[in-house]
């Protein structure tokens, strides 16, 4: 780390560059557009090799280990009168607001109205907020107004797309460990696959998700539907939809919006926010949606068509 002017000079000496304006040289070829940011300053460059130059490609490794997680650590209850696709969590007072009061299981329950109106009275006095509403222990009121049982956590309802059943209760399903893409009629259709489907003997999945739409109203891959590619972490991919072009490395997929999200290569935060492209869709609009391989020295070409793989 140079810190002062007499630092530089001294490391300079030492360390000399290898030639007159080599760091400018160097931050030119790293620019998004060399060519231009070369110009004709550099004399050991000529015409046709300084018209041939290419962007820096950040090489990443494609992220294909089997291992993680099958599911989150939370097991939520699947009671059948909680309802169809919804399940319950523990949740701690702190942590209420008062948009989950609503939620609570038994909420509706005449017999849970005290301690209803001690928990909306608490969070309403302290702005909705539920570290501060309750600092101070909660107890459910009796019928004859004296205090009860300690309160500490409730019972939430949650919406339940999917999961894995663990032990009589069910998981969200963790990490995904590929996506297979799929095209029919100009659209992209996206089908996540778990670690915790990487069962012995069990089937591939075939369910493409559906923006805002549960597991069971997801679109099923048929015969009338085209394999097109599978998607790793950090596979190289170009997606360009209404114009706007997006080249680089596969984020992950949000089933809940059945969208991608691609990382620039070079993680530059200038490139959507933070160095992420968040929340695009492959179905409307989209022009091309390409897989590409990259070596270790950054040089890219477009991926051969593949054959969907199994679970192994």
């Amino acid at each position: 780390e140079v810190l002062d002017h007499a630092a530089q000079v001294s490391l300079g000496e030492r360390f000399p560059q290898p030639w007159e304006n080599f760091r400018g040289e160097v931050i030119a070829r790293l620019s998004p557009d060399p060519v231009a940011a070369m110009g004709a300053a550099f004399a050991n460059y000529d015409g046709t090799t300084r018209d041939a130059l290419k962007p820096v490609l950040v090489s990443r490794a494609v992220k294909k280990r089997a291992g993680g997680a099958a599911h989150e650590a939370t097991v939520r209850s699947v009671a059948r009168h909680l309802g169809p696709q919804t399940s319950s969590k523990r949740q701690m007072l702190t942590s209420l607001k008062l948009t989950d009061l609503p939620k609570i299981v038994g909420a509706e329950d005449p017999r849970n109205a005290g301690l209803m109106a001690t928990l909306k009275q608490r969070l309403e006095a302290f702005g909705g907020d539920g570290k501060k509403a309750f600092a101070d222990p909660i107890y459910k009121p009796r019928r004859d107004g004296t205090p009860g049982p300690l309160i500490r956590a409730v019972q939430v309802k949650v919406t339940q797309k999917g999961g894995v059943p663990v032990r009589g209760g069910v998981a969200d399903q963790a990490s995904i460990w590929r996506v297979d893409v799929f095209h029919k009629g100009g659209k992209f259709f996206l089908v996540p696959i778990y670690q915790a489907d990487r069962r012995k003997k069990a089937p591939l999945p075939n369910l493409a998700c559906v923006a805002h739409k549960p597991r069971s109203e997801w679109d099923e891959m048929d015969g009338t539907f085209d394999f097109r590619f599978s998607l790793f972490p950090n596979d190289l991919i170009l997606l360009k939809q209404r114009g706007t072009s997006y080249f680089g490395y596969f984020a992950g997929t949000d089933i809940g919006s059945a969208n991608v999200s691609i990382y620039a290569h070079d993680r530059n935060i200038a490139a959507g926010k933070d160095g992420l492209w968040r929340g695009l869709g492959v179905k409307l609009g989209v022009e091309a949606f390409e897989k590409y391989h990259v070596n270790v020295l950054g040089q890219f070409y477009r991926a051969k068509p593949e054959l969907r793989s199994g679970l192994a």
